[in-house]
């Protein structure tokens, strides 16, 4: 339960006697290898730094992060057992170019995981939340089999691909700009599903061809043939939300094959006066 300190000068922690035996057990570890980290650790806590080189870290349960930082290098956390949580409050849990993130029992469950990476990959098995906050633009994709539920929010543009919430619980995601980028029906679950911008102002445009242009939050065509039929509900916008919500009928047509709700906004707009819409 005691700490462990690594600080290396130059060079890389590394693994010496194969993946999948303990290199390292403790309460905290505190690791800097600028050339990389490479470990099989039992820990509950992690500290971890990097000069623009990848982190690997292979845990046997769970792992509270304080700040893991890798730079322009790729972080990747397995775990065998338990969660991925946060211990440090408000400031950022991961800084890379790429991370990679597997877990039992949660990720950023009770309390957000803080990012700053351009693309991350989750997967989580047995059951708690998936709850991830970007600082900026990042990509996401990624596996839920609990029951909780994913929530990613991105103070800029949240990209996603193929993503799967396979308990049954809702999927809530909160950007300034959502892009649904996996393909037809790559967005799939059976609670609801939340797509909100990220202030109460902002406009939302629904069922556009294309992206009408910065600040509004857009939801095309493209986006919408996105999500596979089977959520329990649709849910479009901020209660309180005070801007426009224009629907479109984009390039085909919108079609969303589930329940929709659309929340708030001020003026509801369509493509001309005669415009019907269809929300089942």
């Amino acid at each position: 339960t005691g700490t462990v300190t690594l600080t290396l000068a130059a060079g890389a922690i590394t693994d010496s006697n194969g993946a999948g035996t303990l290199n390292l057990t403790a309460g905290l570890a505190s690791l800097t290898g600028p050339s990389g980290i490479d470990l099989d650790t039992a820990i509950t806590t992690l500290t971890a730094a990097s000069t623009d080189s990848d982190i690997s870290i292979r845990e046997s349960n769970a792992v509270a992060l304080n700040t893991v930082n890798a730079g322009a290098g790729t972080v990747t956390l397995t775990l065998a057992a338990g969660a991925i949580t946060d211990n440090n409050g408000v400031l950022n849990n991961l800084t890379a170019n790429a991370a990679t993130l597997m877990a039992a029992n949660g990720i950023g469950s009770a309390n957000a995981l803080e990012t700053q990476v351009n693309t991350l990959t989750f997967t989580n098995t047995a059951s708690g939340n998936v709850r991830i906050a970007a600082t900026g633009d990042v990509n996401i994709s990624g596996t839920d089999g609990g029951a909780g539920l994913i929530e990613l929010t991105a103070a800029g543009i949240l990209t996603v691909g193929a993503l799967a919430n396979n308990g049954g619980g809702d999927t809530l995601l909160t950007a300034n700009e959502i892009n649904l980028t996996g393909g037809g029906n790559s967005v799939s679950g059976t609670g609801n599903l939340v797509l909100a911008p990220m202030s109460a102002a902002q406009s939302i445009v629904l069922g556009g061809a294309a992206d009408s242009g910065a600040g509004a939050l857009d939801l095309t065509a493209g986006d919408l043939a996105a999500l596979q039929n089977g959520f329990a509900q649709i849910r479009v916008g901020l209660a309180a939300g005070t801007g426009t919500l224009t629907v479109l009928n984009g390039a085909t047509g919108t079609v969303l094959q589930d329940p929709v709700f659309i929340l708030g906004g001020s003026t509801l707009t369509g493509p001309d006066q005669a415009t019907t819409w269809n929300l089942t």
